[in-house]
């Protein structure tokens, strides 16, 4: 169904769950347009949620559950949107059979080519763009497929929460829904191939899209957490207070201070530690693109057609000073922080917090 003949369903609650903090996103999406009531961000304690694993259900109910009394959120109807590597993704050209036979088709080719037993997965499917040359009695599809027990938890732990779980989304399902209604509005840049990289708390989660249209997807296990190791390991402070600092480091003025040899860049009084701690910051840094770089490589590896013309941050990590220009630097393509998005409305909503860490939240609003 295109973007703008979308239905009215009212006001939803969108519940974003990731290992170090869970984003709640209140608002209502129709005609293009994403009206937010509401957006918060409450920190998950360690060990809790990782990779879409709910690892201690009753901590995870009660963040969620005091959040909604906290932000006096009353909407019941609710979706929750993860991200896992445990999610299978693969490009399929199957037959084009009735929509209503296309699980059992897929399901059928899932059997026939990958080793796993379909019974333990809930299996979905999204049409893409079809190749050149492709036969007109064929499709191309993306399917997804999520361990049962994996669904099932999220949504028994929407409902011990007093909600009603009415859809569970992937992120980068609602970012392309959020992207194709981006580009319907003049302001917003339409370069051919563009990449969106989640910069998370332990994962990198990067998509591309050419024309709006879905690409090519890959998830890299390192995130801001890595970082935090960092500060933590050499000043000796806990995980909170190493957040607090990160958000205050510009990665330009750290590789200028290692370069000049002047350390007042960083908050420590001991010059041998201001230079361990920016060396192994600007290491993480090099790294952290380099990851980024080898996923470029590959998707533009697959045709020679294949380029990435823009880049876009966001999450948590993105919030790094500086950060949009280092990607820059190193890849030689345009970067920029997610910071506004041109169909959302009410963005005085989310307070101090800019958009960047609530795009998977608010994705996941729109409902087909």
């Amino acid at each position: 169904m295109g973007a703008n003949n979308s239905k009215r369903k009212g006001q939803l609650v969108s519940i974003d769950i990731g290992s170090r903090g869970v984003k709640f996103s209140v608002g209502e999406a129709y005609n293009g347009r994403i009206k937010l009531a509401a957006c918060h961000a409450e920190t998950m304690p360690a060990d809790a949620y990782e990779n879409g694993i709910i690892l201690k259900f009753d901590v995870v109910q009660q963040v969620i559950s005091d959040a909604l009394k906290k932000y006096h959120i009353k909407q019941k109807n609710a979706v929750v949107s993860i991200e896992s590597t445990e999610m299978i993704k693969r490009e399929m050209i199957v037959q084009r059979v009735p929509v209503e036979d296309m699980i059992s088709l897929i399901t059928y080719e899932v059997k026939q080519y990958l080793p796993i037993d379909t019974s333990n997965y809930v299996i979905q499917y999204k049409e893409l763009p079809p190749d050149e040359g492709q036969e007109a009695s064929k499709i191309k599809v993306l399917m997804g497929a999520l361990p049962n027990d994996m669904v099932e938890a999220h949504l028994n732990l929407l409902e011990a929460c007093g909600l009603k779980p009415i859809a569970m989304d992937m992120h980068s399902n609602g970012l392309e829904k959020l992207i194709k209604w981006m580009r319907q509005i003049e302001s917003y840049s339409q370069a051919k191939t563009c990449a969106y990289i989640d910069l998370g708390h332990k994962m990198m989660d990067i998509s591309i899209f050419e024309n709006g249209e879905y690409k090519f997807n890959r998830i890299v296990k390192m995130g801001g957490n890595d970082f935090d190791k960092v500060l933590m390991h050499h000043l000796e402070i806990d995980q909170a207070e190493a957040e607090k600092r990160k958000m205050k480091i510009s990665a330009g003025a750290l590789r200028k201070a290692m370069e000049s040899g002047k350390l007042d860049a960083f908050l420590s009084d001991d010059e041998s530690v201001k230079a361990t701690v920016i060396k192994d910051t600007l290491q993480y840094f090099d790294e952290s693109v380099d990851e980024i770089g080898k996923v470029f490589k590959y998707y533009t590896s697959r045709s020679s057609e294949n380029k990435i013309d823009q880049i876009f941050i966001y999450g948590g990590t993105s919030r790094f000073k500086d950060i949009d220009a280092l990607i820059q630097e190193k890849l030689e393509i345009p970067t920029e922080a997610l910071k506004t998005i041109n169909c959302v409305e009410g963005l005085s909503k989310i307070g101090n917090d800019d958009l960047s860490l609530y795009v998977n939240a608010v994705g996941a609003l729109i409902r087909y």
